[in-house]
C-alpha cells in the first residue's frame, strides 16, 4: 500500500517534473492531492452506477452503491456496511454457500447535500475509505490493487507545460480508466470477433 505522497511523488516523476532523489515541493505534493482526489471521484465514484436513496431520519445505515440525501436537507450521520446480506445465497468456492458477504471491491457510498461525502470500499485494506478527507500521509485507495494506473492516470491530470509526459504513463492511465469503467458494465454482452 502507498500513501498520497509516495502515488503523487511516482505521478510527478513520470511526469518528469522531479528528480527520484527529490521530494515534491509542497505546492506540487498539494496540487497532487487535490487532483487524486479528483480522479477517485471522476474515475471511480462518478463509473459506479449508484441507487438514490432519499432518507427522512438523521442517521441511515448504507447498502453497497448508495447516494443517500436527506429530503429536508439536513445533514445525514451515515454507518457504513461492513456486511452484505444477500436476497439469495451465494455459492462459495468451497461448495458450500452464503447470504451475507463482505462489500465489493470499488463499492461507493455517497452522501449528498450541503455537507458532501463520499467512501470508496477497498477490498485490499478491507475498509472504507472517505476519498474526500484524503491526506498526503492517508494510504491511497487502490494502490495495491492498480498503483501504476493510479501514478499513471494521476500523470495524465497533473498539467505541467514544458514537461514530458511518459509513455508508459499514458498506457497505465487508459488502462486503469478502462478497469474502473468495465467493473461495473454488467449488461455488456461478450464480443465476439467475426473477420471477412
Amino acid at each position: 500500500m502507498a500513501t498520497v505522497r509516495e502515488i503523487v511523488k511516482e505521478a510527478l516523476l513520470w511526469r518528469g517534473v522531479i528528480d527520484p532523489e527529490n521530494e515534491p515541493e509542497d505546492y506540487d505534493a498539494k496540487a497532487g492531492l487535490r487532483a487524486l482526489i479528483g480522479l477517485y471521484q471522476e474515475d471511480v465514484v462518478a463509473k459506479v452506477p449508484l441507487k438514490n436513496i432519499p432518507v427522512t431520519t438523521t442517521t441511515y445505515t448504507a447498502g453497497e452503491n448508495e447516494r443517500i440525501s436527506h429530503v429536508s436537507g439536513a445533514a445525514v450521520t451515515v454507518t457504513l456496511p461492513l456486511t452484505i446480506e444477500l436476497d439469495e445465497a451465494e455459492e462459495l468456492p468451497d461448495g458450500s454457500s452464503t447470504t451475507i458477504r463482505k462489500p465489493r471491491d470499488r463499492s461507493v457510498v455517497a452522501v449528498s447535500g450541503a455537507n458532501p461525502q463520499a467512501w470508496l470500499y477497498d477490498a485490499a485494506l478491507g475498509e472504507w475509505i472517505d476519498i474526500l478527507a484524503l491526506t498526503l500521509t492517508s494510504e491511497a485507495p487502490l494502490s495495491r490493487t492498480h498503483r501504476d494506473g493510479l501514478i499513471g492516470r494521476l500523470a495524465v491530470l497533473l498539467r505541467y507545460p514544458g514537461f514530458a509526459l511518459d509513455p508508459v504513463a499514458v498506457d497505465a492511465a487508459n488502462g486503469f480508466r478502462s478497469d474502473m469503467t468495465l467493473r461495473w458494465d454488467v449488461e455488456r454482452d461478450p464480443v465476439e470477433h467475426c473477420f471477412f
